[in-house]
């Protein structure tokens, strides 16, 4: 019995030095003992940087995202779309076993630390970061009143050779509208009315932006004007020849006269008549050319005052000029005007040769 108690007597400092060694070994050593008495590597601390797709995947949702905003309202309508279904399935996940969720997480996150995937990430914000600075937007907006209306997008330049590239029409319930195109071709907008923007070249990254009417301006308008020294010669029809005067000769317009009536030339609708500044004018202008009294003038502009339009084979341009003849049916000139055009609204009053 003293044996067994002088055994006892040393075994408890051996298992004191035990559990002590037991739990110097748990505060210094953050491994594990396996069966063949080998240790566990310690549990790597995960980061964000293990994540290898998480950067490429970000920069082509916010800057992707930023894009589309600025060029392409209907696909921010879409991708507000697919961020609800998003949120949506996000709500529904808290409903899963939570295993099934762990799971689910996990191999996204295997997923998002794949060099693969980053790759293909990285290559994907290559892609759209070049087709990011290879297209822009031309952006449309109209008046409520001035609806509907058709927007043509043109290749090349008002006065040369253009091809047409697409339209667009605006209504009152979508006023506004855009056209999607490659940059570095000149572009020009007209309108089914003939109203037209200057040339421009599509830029990257920034938008054109274009408001009907303040951006639209008129074709220039020459407004002919025949007097009543023709009434004789409307027996049969007169015919109406316009050139340019520029040693070519290019036809701009043939029409025919069988009244006296104002004639508006354009390539464009006919010029909206303010009556009030049109009479007054008109009055101004024709007693000046051929001094008569007050009631010859007002019958005179009355007659103006039936306009009409005669469309030219191309727009007007500024500074250049312009031949106008009024041949009988024999052929024979009744009357020869030249202009240079200079305004955007040029008033012509036509008087028969006495020659």
């Amino acid at each position: 019995m003293a044996d067994n108690r002088e055994r006892g007597t040393r075994s408890t400092p051996a298992g004191k030095r035990t559990r002590e060694s037991s739990a110097e070994g748990e505060s210094d050593a953050p491994s594990r003992l396996i069966p063949d008495g080998s240790e566990l590597p310690a549990k790597k601390t995960e980061q964000l940087s293990d994540y290898v797709g998480f950067l490429p995947l970000a920069i082509l949702t916010i800057v992707g995202g930023a894009w589309l905003k600025v060029h392409a309202k209907g696909a921010v309508e879409l991708g507000g779309s697919v961020i609800a279904a998003i949120g949506t399935a996000g709500f529904l996940l808290r409903f899963l076993p939570d295993g099934a969720l762990k799971r689910a997480m996990i191999a996204f996150g295997r997923w998002l630390a794949s060099p693969a995937v980053a790759r293909i990430a990285w290559g994907s914000v290559a892609v759209a970061g070049l087709g990011m600075l290879s297209f822009s937007s031309i952006q449309v907006s109209a008046k409520d009143d001035l609806t509907p209306i058709t927007v043509f997008r043109m290749n090349g330049e008002p006065d040369g050779a253009s091809d047409l590239g697409g339209q667009i029409e605006l209504t009152r319930g979508k006023p506004s509208n855009s056209f999607l195109v490659p940059i570095g071709r000149r572009q020009w907008l007209r309108t089914s009315t003939e109203d037209r923007t200057k040339a421009f070249r599509p830029v990257p990254l920034l938008p054109q932006r274009f408001t009907y009417p303040n951006d639209f301006p008129s074709p220039l308008t020459v407004v002919l004007l025949p007097t009543g020294s023709f009434f004789g010669d409307l027996g049969t029809p007169l015919r109406l020849v316009v050139v340019a005067d520029d040693g070519r000769g290019d036809t701009l317009a043939v029409d025919s006269v069988v009244r006296i009536e104002a004639l508006m030339l354009s390539v464009g609708s006919s010029l909206k008549i303010d009556t009030v500044a049109m009479r007054t004018r008109w009055s101004t202008a024709l007693q000046k050319r051929v001094p008569t009294s007050p009631s010859d003038i007002q019958a005179q502009v009355s007659d103006w005052m039936r306009a009409r339009g005669v469309r030219t084979t191309r727009a007007l341009k500024n500074g250049e000029r312009i031949a106008i003849v009024l041949l009988s049916a024999a052929r024979d000139t009744l009357a020869a005007e030249h202009l240079t055009l200079a305004t955007p609204v040029s008033d012509v009053i036509l008087i028969r040769r006495t020659n």
